[in-house]
């Protein structure tokens, strides 16, 4: 049944504005947004583009508010559900086509940065095996492109202290957490394994 009813939103905690995009592109009003941090308030301001590592903090929330089953209003969950299919099929086709995301995406889904922020790159991950186990997927799967780039990049060191580590940014330089081993790179990577052979999601997973 359609109908003209349109919804607005608001967003906290906005990064550089992934999410925001993905609801404007879906048909959503975006009234207002905002992030304590200055830099990516301004980067949204000025151009909209996406750093992966705030994208896939937007994508792992908006699959776990679907996937909690709080939402009574079915034309809104479709639009939810529409909005994630979205980014999961723009994702997949945009590594299928340039083999690497790279730190910043901009809203036509084209890497516009010479380097990888990898703690990304895991979250992004992360998202893709919630939806990949959402709908039962087994082919050309996203999360499985990124592993091969994730894995290919950790560090294998006979140094038990960073061994297994996984740096901000490739090449270690970039511009994310640069020439730093960021704990919570190798989180996330950690949660994807563990996610990967769970057979079933029967809980939602808070971040």
């Amino acid at each position: 049944m359609k109908t003209n009813k349109s919804y607005t939103v608001g967003g906290l905690f906005s990064g550089v504005g992934g999410i925001e995009l993905g609801f404007i592109n879906n048909g959503f009003k975006v009234l207002w947004s905002n992030d304590i941090d200055h830099a990516a308030a301004i980067t949204f301001e000025k151009n909209n583009n996406a750093l992966t590592h705030l994208l896939g903090y937007h994508l792992v929330a908006l699959i776990n508010f679907v996937n909690s089953n709080i939402v009574n209003d079915k034309i809104l969950e479709n639009e939810l559900i529409n909005h994630v299919d979205y980014f999961y099929k723009k994702l997949n086709i945009l590594l299928d086509k340039e083999q690497t995301l790279s730190a910043v995406i901009n809203s036509e889904f084209k890497n516009i940065e010479n380097y990888t922020c990898l703690t990304g790159n895991a979250q992004i991950m992360f998202f893709a095996l919630l939806y990949e186990k959402n709908n039962e997927l087994k082919n050309n799967l996203l999360s499985s492109k990124i592993y091969n780039i994730i894995f290919n990049k950790q560090i294998k060191s006979k140094n038990k202290d960073i061994n297994g580590a996984i740096a901000g940014s490739f090449p270690i330089n970039g511009n994310y957490a640069p020439y730093m081993l960021p704990s919570w790179a190798s989180k996330f990577f950690i949660d994807s394994l563990l996610l990967k052979n769970l057979k079933k999601i029967n809980f939602t997973f808070l971040g």
